[in-house]
């Protein structure tokens, strides 16, 4: 009966062990079972592996186990008190060594604590334990050769299980008595596996090595806002992009909003996105202003801060109304920094309630309130010549002086060149009526798809190239050039348009014949002709001095340049070429020059002058270029002079003056430069820095090897400072002076380009935004660098810290 219950345990065993997977490569000593610790809160594993251990494939190994137990001791060994401390002193002998590691077999043993897949308490699901491993948790008692279920033994020997107190004798067996009914063996694992007080002895074992519930409920909360903090990141990044690309937030429904779908875009990666976007608890239209705010703080501050570190600035501000009716000032600020470099600052737009000089003045002074700007450091304003803003008694810049008499004023020198543009468009009638006639042309055809489809289907009929015809606008500063030369590049397939329209009944075929016939003549074609010749030069000009880094310097020398030149294209010889090219062009497009009939003017509007009789159509074409170039020159020569230009002027011959050391006496010019030092800079040293200047330049560029033979420009100046950083500190007053006359403003061209970002941001689907997200869209847009740099953790955590409620929520931003 032995060898059938041995025969009938190694099946048993076998089938059991053959599903293991751990692998014992290393021989392990077999201790006494009172080794176990004292330590309560030891779990199911450490007690198996310190219980002992037999070779489950060989039963036969029971009987070799040494029997170094006698009889007093056995049972507190295998079913006493479980917290006996071990025996650390006790000498264990080589026989008393099993290896463990099967060499003859294949098949390797894994000693679990249990397989069960037990849950937290807290937790809803129901608890159900494993019932794959039979044998997973067997104590082997090797001199009664019986078994016992360590989980459940364990659970009462600790008095944890729920029925500790009283149990069916049934399984008492497995617990204190020891199971050897081998005969019945599988059936009674199975039935003892099954059981609810198996069960739960596995529950309660589990229960003891798990943290307590607060521990548990802290862990599940800080993970929380760990994924809160993340998905506010997200959020915030994508804002930042959506800001930074001028994009609108809101759409159709919330559901269909820009940031909503880009949310979900990136939930993508991101799992717990997606329940963020369910939850919908931080995405209220209240909580993205907030973050929007906070951004917008973020840059403002940062650009405020550096403008009070510059000390002096310049004003510079213009007005539109947006697409609300809404009269918006753009407001901005010029600085210089200590490596000479210019910087034109936009601090945002202000609603105006009236437009008169005391109310703009208001705003200006609330603005620099706001940003702790003092006006005492103000230096020079600039803006264009409305009476409003330009007035000599009641404007913008008299009121300003009266506050700050150094801030010297400086009508924007690209109006002034926009307004010597429109006074020569004037004063010319070749070139206002080809203005006239080109701006119809262009619009006729372009703004018709029928139109630019009979273009295109005769471009491809005679293989001509086709550019698009560019619109003119009188009132754009760089853009008649550009139509003009459109016009010309497409002259004849404009024709073959307005020669195929004429057939056509209403309004659309008689001003197709009128067009046309004005396009025939050579009249227009050489308006058009000398327009292109004036504008592209003037057009050149206007690029120049609208960038931000120009100096006063730079405007007037661009300005003498471009006088110069129509000065000397003015002669006979120029005119000669000129006629000539545009006469060999206009033989195959128009018809021949032809000299108009001379009309006697009424006897009522006759003066002392008699009318001019041309002989020629070339001598009337010649007195048409040559008036156009003088009034070219004679309306440059208006606008750039302006009251402060002499001072400004002067304060730039003493800087080349210094350089060159070219006069003798220097008297005069720190005479004439006294208005502009005043309070600022120290005259008396600057007059021994004078003396000493021209020595550190040549010692400079002949150190530095820079390749400079004569000084002619501020910025050759601003260079050689850079380049040798001594020198700032040696001449301090010197470097002052510069940097002044660089602050001084000469265009508004930063605020231009404002209004122009605020046309395509405020359309008439966005026209509902408040101020305050006006503010914050436009200057996010306009500051693209700044925002690149921008860490979305400051953003979150500034966000966080300012509610108490969203602490809790987010938790601690590291």
């Amino acid at each position: 009966m032995a060898s059938k219950r041995e025969g009938s345990i190694l099946d048993f065993f076998t089938k059991k062990i053959k599903n293991t997977t751990l692998f014992l490569t290393e021989e392990i000593e077999l201790t006494e079972v009172s080794t176990i610790s004292e330590d309560k809160t030891h779990d199911a594993s450490s007690l198996i592996q310190n219980a002992p251990l037999v070779d489950l494939l060989n039963p036969s190994n029971i009987n070799d186990l040494p029997e170094i137990y006698d009889e007093s001791e056995n049972e507190s060994e295998f079913f006493g008190n479980f917290d006996k401390s071990p025996n650390t002193n006790k000498q264990i002998s080589p026989q008393q060594r099993t290896n463990l590691s099967l060499s003859n077999r294949s098949t390797q043993i894994e000693i679990v604590s249990s397989k069960s897949d037990i849950h937290c308490c807290n937790s809803s699901k129901p608890y159900h334990p494993a019932t794959d491993d039979e044998l997973a948790l067997t104590t082997i008692d090797k001199r009664l050769k019986k078994v016992f279920c360590h989980t459940c033994r364990y659970a009462f020997e600790r008095e944890i299980h729920p029925n500790k107190t009283k149990f069916n004798p049934a399984y008492r067996s497995f617990i204190t008595d020891g199971f050897c009914d081998w005969k019945n063996a599988r059936e009674r694992f199975k039935y003892h596996e099954s059981s609810k007080i198996h069960s739960d002895s596995i529950y309660v074992i589990n229960q003891q090595t798990k943290p307590t519930v607060i521990a548990q409920l802290i862990s599940r909360t800080k993970r929380q806002q760990e994924q809160h903090r993340e998905s506010l990141l997200i959020q915030i990044s994508s804002l930042i992009y959506l800001l930074r690309q001028g994009r609108a937030f809101r759409g159709h429904s919330d559901i269909e909003s820009n940031l909503i779908q880009l949310l979900k875009l990136r939930s993508t990666d991101n799992n717990f996105l997606k329940e963020w976007i369910n939850n919908k608890k931080y995405l209220s239209h209240d909580i993205i202003n907030d973050l929007c705010r906070e951004i917008y703080l973020f840059i403002i501050r940062d650009i405020v801060k550096e403008i009070s570190n510059r000390k002096c600035f310049s004003l510079t501000w213009d007005e539109t109304c947006d697409e609300s009716t809404l009269e918006q000032l753009c407001f901005g600020i010029r600085s210089v920094n200590d490596n000479y470099e210019i910087f034109e600052d936009v601090l945002g737009l202000y609603e105006l309630s009236r437009q008169n000089a005391e109310a703009i003045v208001e705003v200006i002074f609330d603005i620099l309130t706001r940003c702790r700007l003092n006006i005492s450091d103000c230096r020079g304003q600039s803006y264009d010549g409305a009476s409003s803003m330009s007035g000599i008694y009641g404007g913008v810049s008299a009121l300003v002086l009266k506050q700050q008499f150094k801030a010297f004023f400086v009508h924007c020198n690209a109006h002034c060149l926009d307004l010597a543009v429109h006074d020569l468009t004037n004063e010319c009638p070749t070139i206002s009526n080809c203005i006239l006639f080109a701006k119809d042309i262009i619009d006729f055809v372009r703004l018709s798809s029928k139109h630019l489809s009979i273009l295109k289907e005769i471009s491809n009929q005679l293989s001509m190239p086709y550019s698009n015809l560019a619109s003119l606008c009188p009132t754009r500063w760089t853009r008649r050039a550009e139509s003009y030369n459109s016009l010309l590049n497409n002259y004849e397939l404009v024709q073959g348009v307005l020669y195929t329209l004429i057939e056509e009944k209403g309004a659309s075929g008689i001003k197709a014949n009128g067009l046309h016939e004005q396009m025939n003549r050579f009249y227009l074609f050489f308006g058009l002709k000398l327009g292109y010749l004036l504008f592209s030069a003037t057009e050149k000009l206007s690029r120049i001095i609208q960038s931000s880094s120009c100096c006063l310097q730079d405007v007037l020398s661009s300005t003498e340049s471009l006088m110069l030149y129509f000065e000397r294209i003015r002669d006979d010889i120029n005119f000669k070429s000129f006629y000539t090219k545009v006469l060999k062009e206009s033989k195959s497009l128009t018809d021949k020059p032809i000299l108009a009939r001379h009309r006697r003017p009424p006897r009522r509007y006759q003066s002392s002058s008699d009318s001019v009789e041309f002989s020629s159509y070339e001598e009337f074409y010649h007195q048409q270029y040559m008036k156009s170039l003088g009034i070219a020159v004679n309306m440059l020569q208006n606008r750039f002079t302006q009251k402060n230009f002499k001072l400004l002027c002067n304060v730039e011959k003493f800087i080349f003056y210094a350089e060159n050391n070219s006069l003798d006496d220097s008297n005069d010019y720190f005479q004439s430069i006294m208005d502009f030092c005043y309070g600022d800079i120290d005259v008396e040293k600057l007059k021994v820095e004078a003396l000493m200047i021209v020595d550190f330049y040549q010692s400079v560029i002949k150190t530095n090897q820079m390749n400079i033979k004569q000084i002619a420009k501020i910025s050759t100046i601003c260079e050689i400072f850079n380049s040798c950083e001594v020198g700032k500190e040696m001449f301090k007053e010197y470097q002052k002076l510069i940097k002044l006359y660089l602050t001084i403003p000469v265009t508004t061209a930063t605020a231009e380009r404002t209004i122009s970002t605020l046309n395509r941001l405020k359309t008439a689907i966005r026209s509902t935004m408040t101020q305050s997200r006006l503010n914050l869209c436009l200057l996010l847009h306009i500051y693209k660098e700044k925002i690149d740099k921008i860490d979305p953790r400051q953003i979150a955590s500034k966000f966080i810290s300012s509610s108490e409620k969203r602490q809790h929520f987010f938790g601690l931003m590291l």
